[in-house]
């Protein structure tokens, strides 16, 4: 290893960046966070050996908190998010994606929760969704899935809700303390769903605090690395696959096998995550038809996924989606955007105001309002 700029400097908060061969979308990243309000921090670019213009790129910056590490050959991708991770020095860590830009305050909000929660071992906000030419696709979103508000979730329930959901936590807009990662670190075994298994690892010792407004923009397209966890980019989003469920099960059975004792009610929590797998399942069937755009293709993959997993055909869903083939594409659509059109919006539909929870507390040091939920 070699580094090409300045070293270290005690810092707060260390920011890390793994990248290869992306010098077009490391810019944007790099600028963000030398741009943040909160200034005590380190930002590391860790490059697994590009071979394009990344380290002129990294060299024109010039900022005594920017720290360049190039691999002298490529470690991939999951080795060299490893290596980021045991090479934080600051009291706070954040792992970034090199597509991902952070919005001003958004080291500055997520410290200052930490500070003022000292229970809390990671924080996580919403997150705005841009197209590849930066146009807007979903603004504040949420992954949550059922947090309206900014709220604190003690680790048994963030657990829990994590078997019953999957990727509720975008690691681009998380913040957790150095001290709450456990000594695994991120587990080779999970990849991709690795952060997966680190959110969870955290949860085991720590409460998890999610903030609703949007503190990062994450752009769409075909090269994101969420797509190797989140299944294949559609264009306006990521489809589920077979491959990505069954991978997010085995992390959360993984946690589980290890956790023992730690966590309680083990044999209802595999309940859940097993029932989520056949929910992504179901998913990934129905996208499946929707990408040939043919009812006949959806109808077999279902069939193909009942046959393998029998219990999917106790799921509601299913029928709806047998439905929908059998009425076509463009009819199904317009279903769809009558029903959009029609419901309740939810929390990850928009930046949901803190204010209308009127059982939230102000979290100290920042003007939004944090719900605490055991």
């Amino acid at each position: 290893m070699r580094s090409d700029l300045p070293g270290k400097h005690a810092a707060r908060v260390a920011v890390l960046i793994p990248t290869y061969n992306r010098s077009h979308f490391l810019t944007g990243a790099i600028e963000s966070v030398l741009g943040q309000s909160f200034s005590d921090f380190t930002l590391t670019i860790c490059d697994n050996a590009s071979t394009d213009d990344t380290a002129e790129v990294v060299r024109g910056f010039r900022d005594p908190r920017l720290r360049y590490v190039r691999h002298e050959e490529n470690l991939g991708a999951l080795r060299n998010f490893q290596y980021c991770l045991s090479h934080a020095d600051g009291e706070f860590v954040k792992l970034m994606t090199d597509d991902d830009v952070l919005h001003s305050t958004a080291i500055e909000r997520a410290v200052a929760t930490l500070d003022e929660n000292p229970r809390v071992g990671m924080v996580h906000t919403a997150f705005d969704c841009v197209g590849a030419h930066g146009e807007p696709l979903m603004m504040g979103h949420n992954w949550t899935h059922t947090l309206r508000t900014s709220a604190i979730e003690s680790g048994e329930r963030f657990i829990r809700e994590s078997m019953r959901w999957s990727s509720r936590v975008n690691i681009a807009t998380a913040l957790f303390r150095s001290v709450a990662v456990p000594d695994v670190g991120l587990v080779a075994a999970d990849w991709p769903a690795t952060d997966l298994g680190l959110w969870m690892r955290i949860a085991r010792a720590w409460d998890v605090a999610f903030l609703a407004m949007p503190t990062v923009t994450m752009p769409f397209h075909a090269g994101g690395v969420s797509a190797q966890e989140l299944g294949a980019f559609t264009g306006m989003g990521y489809r589920k696959t077979r491959q990505a469920a069954d991978n997010v099960l085995d992390v959360k059975r993984r946690f589980l096998d290890e956790s023992g004792d730690r966590v309680g009610g083990g044999r209802e929590l595999m309940r859940l995550a097993r029932k989520r797998r056949r929910e992504e399942l179901i998913t990934a069937a129905r996208d499946t038809g929707q990408a040939a755009g043919r009812a006949s293709v959806a109808l077999r993959a279902l069939a193909s996924t009942a046959r393998d997993e029998p219990l999917v055909l106790a799921h509601p869903v299913v029928y709806k989606d047998i439905a929908m083939a059998m009425v076509g594409p463009r009819a199904a659509g317009r279903l769809r955007e009558l029903k959009r059109a029609r419901r309740r919006p939810r929390a990850h539909d928009y930046h949901a105001d803190p204010s209308e929870d009127r059982h939230a507390i102000p979290a100290p040091g920042t003007d939004d309002r944090i719900e605490v939920n055991s």
